[in-house]
């Protein structure tokens, strides 16, 4: 882990997945338990800008270290120079601007890091439809519907 930790000390990348694919320079990078990540991206201006990237695996590439969460990447990790950036100078100079301004976020990346870990707790206590009892089941169906049992 402590390749994370040196990848972000010098101005890290992370991609993560979606459509388009969000790239953000890591502003704050804290391990969260032994299978997720806290990353707040420099600049963030918001509790919603912080991702927490849930992972089962770490892999370690010649140019960063990719999170799985099961065969799904959920994340990629890299320096500055290894992200095929369109002008890596830029986000350079962004890193060293963000060390002037971090000190005056702190409170604000606190927030965001119990924000998205309330928000993963909240997911987790969530039950998928298909596992819930039949009677919570005809719970969730809208006011008339008739309700079949297969058996």
């Amino acid at each position: 882990m402590a390749m994370a930790d040196q990848l972000v000390r010098g101005g890290g990348i992370i991609t993560l997945p979606g459509l388009p694919l969000e790239r953000h320079l890591v502003g704050h990078f804290e391990w969260v338990g032994e299978s997720a990540a806290f990353m707040f991206p420099a600049f963030g201006e918001r509790t919603t800008d912080g991702r927490l990237v849930a992972f089962t695996d770490i892999t370690l590439s010649t140019t960063g270290l990719c999170f799985l969460h099961g065969t799904l990447i959920a994340g990629y990790l890299c320096a500055i120079d290894k992200a095929a950036l369109a002008d890596p100078d830029d986000h350079r100079v962004a890193w060293r601007l963000w060390q002037e301004v971090r000190p005056r976020q702190r409170k604000l990346i606190e927030r965001a890091r119990e924000h998205c870990i309330a928000a993963a707790a909240a997911r987790e206590r969530v039950t998928p439809f298909s596992a819930r009892a039949p009677a919570d089941r005809a719970a969730a169906l809208p006011v008339g519907a008739t309700v079949v049992d297969p058996t």
